[in-house]
């Protein structure tokens, strides 16, 4: 009998430091929340960078060129210089209102020969 209590009590004595013991594996919570959220504001912050340009480029094409597309949809003869005007002066503001204003005047549009008709003082009688 007093080898089978000598047996459970070193049993016992290696056993219970073995379950006392903390896991030491496992990171601190602290710092694990930390390098998470760090990751996180990279993220964000290069998507919102992203964003940003995407926003910027959008924007450039639509109002910044805005003199060149009414030139284009107008079929204006001066759609050349008026783009070269645009993309050279554009970013100035006075050089985007001229550019607009240029692609708002009026122009004698050619007419073709299905749509072009002389009055009628011009027909010989």
């Amino acid at each position: 009998m007093s080898r089978a209590l000598l047996a459970l009590a070193v049993t016992l004595a290696t056993a219970a430091p073995l379950v006392a013991q903390p896991k030491k594996a496992d990171p601190p919570r602290a710092e694990a929340k930390t390098e998470d959220t760090t990751k996180d504001r990279e993220r964000i912050l290069g998507l919102s960078v992203g964003a940003f340009a995407t926003f910027a480029v959008v924007s450039f094409l639509t109002v910044g060129l805005l003199p060149t597309w009414v030139a284009l949809l107008r079929g204006h003869p001066n759609t050349a210089p008026i783009l070269a005007v645009n993309l050279l002066l554009g970013w100035l503001c006075l050089g985007w209102i001229v550019a607009l204003v240029w692609a708002l005047t009026a122009f004698d549009r050619p007419l073709g020969r299905h749509r072009y008709r002389r009055p009628r003082y011009e027909y010989d009688d």
